[in-house]
């Protein structure tokens, strides 16, 4: 039996005499050994071939076409005393040749699959919250969590020297620490930096704001920088805009992440704004002075209609459902 009818056997590539004639040549239990060697190869070098997307059909045909062109300048006939050819072990070279040429496709096998690991893993990834709020776990360990119609760009896998990202939005971030390598994120024309630490970051209309919650963050526009505390805020206006410090003087901007309102003689137009972000509605205080009214309250997963209602009795107002806002006055 001839090992190019062996291999055209197991790649489905032989006629149905080809295939009767391996059939009858297999009914000898002597023939065995021979065979299942040449299949362990074939599969070996087919588990290969799929991994990496290799054609094994068209690498087997390569190693024919070298056994073909080697075997005549290669070959050596041992002789014995009388000068008579002893006899060789038939598929002795060809066996030769494909335990080299699976040795080949291992390490191109190998090879490839770095290749397209690296590659993979530099892949940006572009997530959009839409009208949901989403998390997300970088390969750090960093947990994001978007708030609605935000947008998060990260590679799969962190491999420079910053952990750098770019956000479009808000998101509230809890940062794997990493002294060696800060993390990045770049938003609205600002660079904010840290090395692990909590904190969130919204830009919408223009404006962007950076509070921190935990450990300290350093936040530059071009050339200006300042540096965050816990209980501490940036806002600026405009990309690349100036940079102002303020003391933090509610926790509204946890809503999306708790689900909780939480008022602590909070400014009444602060509160409002976060319901109107929350719920996409429009209510407006036309009064200034009822906008500056303090109120102490904790809203948990309610409605704004019953929201609303906490608010009319607290401060004994009148609340008006227009065509396209609310209204609440005195």
């Amino acid at each position: 039996m001839n090992d190019d009818l062996l291999v055209k056997y197991l790649a489905g590539e032989a006629d149905e005499e080809e295939r009767d004639r391996v059939d009858r040549w297999l009914q000898d239990e002597a023939h065995a050994e021979e065979y299942n060697r040449v299949e362990r190869v074939w599969m070996e070098s087919g588990r290969l071939g799929s991994a990496a997307d290799i054609d094994e059909h068209a690498a087997w045909e390569r190693f024919r076409q070298r056994i073909r062109q080697q075997a005549v300048p290669t070959r050596v006939i041992p002789l014995g005393k009388a000068g008579n050819p002893l006899p060789v072990p038939r598929g002795t070279h060809f066996r030769f040749l494909r335990v080299a040429a699976a040795f080949a496709l291992l390490a191109a096998a190998g090879w490839l699959g770095w290749y397209l690991l690296q590659q993979y893993s530099r892949t940006t990834v572009e997530l959009a919250s839409g009208q949901e709020v989403k998390e997300v776990r970088l390969s750090d360990g960093s947990v994001v969590t978007l708030n609605k119609d935000s947008r998060l760009s990260y590679v799969r896998r962190f491999q420079d020297a910053a952990r750098t990202v770019a956000l479009t939005g808000e998101a509230f971030f809890d940062i794997a620490p990493d002294p060696g390598r800060p993390f990045v994120i770049h938003v609205n024309g600002l660079k904010v930096a840290v090395t692990g630490t909590s904190f969130n970051i919204k830009s919408r209309d223009g404006t962007t704001e950076v509070i921190v919650e935990t450990g300290s963050v350093k936040v530059s526009s071009g050339l200006e920088e300042i540096s965050l505390q816990p209980g501490e805020k940036s806002v600026s206006r405009g990309r690349n805009g100036a940079l102002m410090k303020q003391r933090t003087r509610n926790v509204l901007y946890k809503y999306y992440r708790t689900n909780q309102f939480v008022c602590r003689a909070t400014p009444l137009q602060e509160l409002v704004d976060a319901l109107n972000e929350a719920y996409q509605v429009q209510i407006t205080i036309p009064d200034p002075g009822l906008r500056q009214l303090p109120i102490t309250t904790v809203f948990e997963n309610e409605s704004l209609d019953h929201i609303l209602e906490v608010i009319r009795d607290t401060f004994d107002i009148t609340v008006h459902y227009e065509e396209k806002q609310i209204l609440l006055r005195q």
